[in-house]
């Protein structure tokens, strides 16, 4: 089986290649990245990875994207825009590159043929800010990054009729790997209050999000490389959970961290999932992050 990741020299894809690397039934990676966001982390390591190969494009290419696309039996498109995604800034990037750019890649698939399983990772920002989410109700997605998540997910569908599809939308990423991203609330949190002392809060921080560990995305993402009984559609949630909230595990793990709220009396709106409550169960997942992320440091 021959796999393709868009944008796979990235934080999802990093973890993601290396774990379809571990599966005998995979005989070739092929990242496709045009390293705009990451550094050369992804190519680094003590082990040889022979099964991975690289190509340079970009996900609006669609001749770069034929030629990538050649013998491969599996796609993931894990390419996005993903820079400050709960508000309207940089809409030209969302709509170019997560809209315009799945759709070049749909475009891409369906003329060259012979791709049997495709995945999209979209995000829960397609279900908009509200409280009492649940699984099975309709997206309504309120900002641009949402909205360019969701037609992509529309272009993706177009796919069904030739090609087995799945859509996964991710909650917010967290967990350490050497590409990890640090616009993530408990990435820089963690990475703050063990490199400088302190974190900053914007807004009340009552604020929820919904949250889901690298490792967790990884193996959900990676059994939908067979084709069988997958959903068309599933979210990769762990657990929601409000600033506040996060901020009172972080003082457990790091008691002298200092805290600030940056225009305490703003409400930011809100993202609930009521059947993924925070709990202690879910708190430990929290735990093996900080855990990896401080022995990783060199501090």
């Amino acid at each position: 089986m021959r796999v393709l990741l868009t944008g796979g020299a990235g934080y999802v894809g990093y973890s993601l290649a290396r774990a379809l690397h571990e599966l005998p039934q995979v005989e070739e990676i092929l990242i496709y990245d045009n390293l705009s966001r990451t550094g050369f982390n992804f190519f680094t390591g003590d082990q040889k990875l022979p099964k991975i190969r690289f190509i340079k494009g970009d996900i609006l290419d669609s001749d770069r994207l034929t030629e990538a696309l050649d013998g491969m039996d599996v796609v993931y498109h894990l390419a996005a825009f993903v820079s400050q995604p709960y508000n309207h800034l940089q809409n030209l990037q969302y709509e170019q590159v997560n809209r315009w750019g799945t759709l070049s890649l749909v475009r891409t698939i369906e003329r060259a043929g012979g791709i049997k399983r495709a995945i999209y990772l979209s995000s829960v920002a397609v279900y908009g800010f509200r409280d009492d989410i649940q699984p099975g109700d309709s997206p309504s997605p309120n900002n641009a990054y949402g909205n360019s998540k969701f037609h992509g997910e529309q272009y993706f569908k177009l796919l069904q009729d030739d090609t087995e599809t799945v859509i996964l939308r991710a909650g917010n990423i967290f967990g350490y790997n050497p590409c990890m991203r640090l616009d993530s609330v408990v990435n820089s949190w963690i990475f703050k209050g063990l490199t400088e002392g302190k974190i900053n809060i914007y807004g009340s921080g009552d604020q929820k999000r919904a949250f889901v560990s690298l490792d967790n995305l990884t193996q959900q993402l990676t059994a939908f490389l067979s084709e069988g009984n997958s959903p068309v559609s599933d979210n990769a949630i762990d657990f929601c959970a409000s600033l506040n909230q996060l901020r009172d595990w972080l003082i457990l793990q790091l008691p002298e961290v200092e805290y600030t709220y940056l225009n305490r009396n703003q409400l930011f709106p809100g993202q609930n999932f009521s059947d993924y409550q925070m709990d202690k169960e879910k708190e430990e997942i929290l735990n093996d992050t900080f855990r990896g992320m401080r022995k990783a440091l060199i501090l």
